[in-house]
């Protein structure tokens, strides 16, 4: 960085990883800022705070933020294969799940059974719901 005085009154970035913007050279993409160096953010973070905690995911990856700061799968999605790289939908009849065969929580009028969401009594499974 070639700044005067402080970080904050900088004229031009010396590394590939840092912007010039509004004098400051700040981290760029999926990296957060240690004050010597940019880091990178876990792989399903946007952007972060630091390297265990997403402010936002990327876009179109199928996540939101939980109560920890990190990027899961959307309700009906799952990690592949725990990768926590691509979320892919759960089994039709679950509201959550770990896997694509398993339900961890069902949708309406059904009841978990052994990781299957069965229709409640009075009504069938249809295939899509």
């Amino acid at each position: 960085m070639n700044c005067i005085n402080n970080s904050t009154n900088c004229i031009s970035c010396n590394n590939s990883v840092r912007l010039l913007s509004d004098n400051t050279c700040k981290c760029i993409g999926a990296t957060y800022d240690t004050g010597i160096s940019c880091n990178s953010c876990l792989s399903t973070c946007q952007t972060c705070i630091n390297g265990t905690a997403c402010l936002t995911c990327l876009d179109n990856s199928l996540r939101t933020i939980n109560n920890q700061s990190l990027c899961v799968c959307i309700t009906k999605y799952h990690d592949q294969n725990g990768t926590q790289l691509i979320c892919l939908p759960c089994h039709y009849s679950c509201k959550t799940c770990r896997n694509s065969i398993s339900c961890d929580t069902c949708n309406p009028l059904r009841v978990t059974s052994s990781g299957f969401c069965l229709c409640i009594e009075r009504y069938y499974d249809d295939g899509t719901n």
